[in-house]
């Protein structure tokens, strides 16, 4: 399962953007393997992606902390 997360403050190392996904990994108490990847992205990195998606749903959440 792909699962896209875009926002305008997404950080350019790919260091950082591994810790995002591993807290993301951690609050969702998921396992070590599970079937879900995660691309984080910038507004226009996501853009280019959704061109390339054949089928696409959107959820979107506001996280309000």
């Amino acid at each position: 399962v792909d699962i896209l997360i875009v926002s305008g403050n997404i950080p350019k190392s790919n260091l950082k953007r591994a810790e995002i996904r591993m807290k993301i990994e951690e609050l969702a108490n998921l396992p070590p393997h599970h079937p879900f990847e995660f691309h984080i992205m910038n507004i226009e990195e996501a853009k280019r992606y959704m061109e390339r998606v054949r089928e696409l749903k959107e959820i979107t959440i506001h996280n309000d902390r």
